[in-house]
């Protein structure tokens, strides 16, 4: 799981492109919508439509701050080398699964 969406397993008939709402069970019940952006048998790739909040409608717009107010260069380099580490496990574990289904 990321901020931009998350890999789910279920043995349902889903395929790119259908819509679908995601509710997780914590105390506030967030709920949130996404898309079927990929899917190898029944591990399909989702693309998060609303903010993990859940205090929106509207899709996540990212919008780059200011200059002056901008967070420092290091930390936004290490904040992506951990989500790339994290990317690579990710596709790791989708191509071992895509090789255990052959």
């Amino acid at each position: 799981m990321s901020e931009g969406g998350m890999t789910l397993y279920a043995g349902v008939p889903l395929k790119p492109g259908d819509l679908m709402d995601i509710e997780f069970q914590t105390p506030g019940g967030a709920r949130i919508s996404a898309v079927v952006r990929n899917r190898t048998g029944y591990c399909f790739g989702l693309e998060f439509l609303t903010p993990l909040s859940g205090e929106g409608t509207q899709p996540a717009v990212r919008k780059a701050p200011p200059a002056e107010e901008g967070p420092d260069v290091k930390q936004v380099l290490k904040r992506k080398e951990v989500e790339i580490q994290r990317l690579r496990k990710e596709i790791d574990t989708l191509r071992s699964y895509g090789k255990s289904r052959k």
